[in-house]
């Protein structure tokens, strides 16, 4: 959705893809709270600071960068600030990447990025230009990768698991045994479960729902109705929707979804035509 708010100020983006997802806020009004994400973010403060809280501690940190893991369990207090959010792509080694430059570590989640004022400066200069899915795409990777060679032997990503996240892309809206997936990279549906999670960080299943949120969003901007998107994505209803919106995203269903509009989204043009295109499939093939 594009546009700008009713004071004519531009609105936040969102560039929407299953690779990398990327938001750029600003304004200090997008709540966050407790987050149990099925992806791994890139939390980047343009303005101020936040705090975070993990769950098995009681200690508030305050950080301007922060690096938390598919499945970490946190709680975050941004009212102070501006923030970025890059959902990283788990087919590549951008956590790792990422995790190499980071000076801090509190039960498990990674602060204080090594370069954080170059962050800073080159992810408010992808906001405030807001290039084409494209090129957003490719300067995501830059930023990411700028003081790391990825072709070193440990930013290597195991070829199963990567077979098993883009089968999880294109089939996100089927129930798919983990099981099926286990004999397509031949090996024991235990050992792909302990592989997928030591390399991703969060179980199959959970990471499914978070393909199905990528998808709902961008069915939605295609032009479907809610109900539509809902089904063609495999959730079950508009409850079971906004507790994994929530809980994966931070952020409230309704908030996200507020209108007018509060974030402008963009979408790579052949993902809106597959999208507008696609039709509602057969509820038995979605429960």
């Amino acid at each position: 959705t594009a546009g700008s708010d009713m004071n004519n100020q531009p609105l936040p983006v969102i560039y929407i893809s299953t690779k990398r997802t990327i938001y750029l806020g600003r304004s200090y009004h997008l709540p966050l709270r407790e987050v149990n994400s099925g992806a791994t973010w890139l939390l980047t403060c343009l303005e101020g600071c936040i705090k975070f809280r993990v769950s098995s501690s009681n200690q508030w940190v305050t950080a301007k960068s922060l690096l938390i893991s598919a499945g970490t369990k946190i709680s975050i207090d941004n009212k102070d600030a501006i923030i970025s959010v890059c959902y990283l792509d788990p087919s590549q080694a951008d956590y790792q990447a990422i995790k190499v430059n980071m000076r801090s570590v509190n039960n498990g989640v990674y602060y204080n990025y090594q370069h954080e004022t170059q962050l800073i400066s080159d992810l408010t200069m992808l906001r405030d230009t807001a290039p084409d899915f494209d090129e957003a795409q490719e300067k995501m990777e830059n930023i990411i990768y700028a003081h790391v060679d990825k072709r070193q032997d440990k930013f290597q990503v195991d070829p199963r698991i990567q077979h098993v996240i883009y089968r999880l892309k294109k089939t996100a809206e089927l129930n798919i045994p983990v099981k099926d997936f286990a004999k397509e990279v031949a090996i024991s549906e235990s050992g792909l479960i302990k592989l997928f999670r030591k390399n991703v960080g969060t179980p199959i299943r959970k990471h499914r729902l978070w393909y199905r949120l990528l998808n709902f969003i961008t069915y939605k901007v295609a032009g479907k109705s809610t109900a539509e998107a809902i089904s063609l994505t495999g959730f079950s209803d508009i409850s079971h929707l906004s507790k994994c919106y929530s809980s994966l995203f931070g952020i409230p269903f309704s908030v996200a979804f507020a209108q007018p509009a509060t974030m402008r989204c963009i979408i790579s043009d052949s993902e809106l035509e597959k999208a507008s295109m696609t039709h509602t499939l057969p509820q038995a093939m979605v429960s």
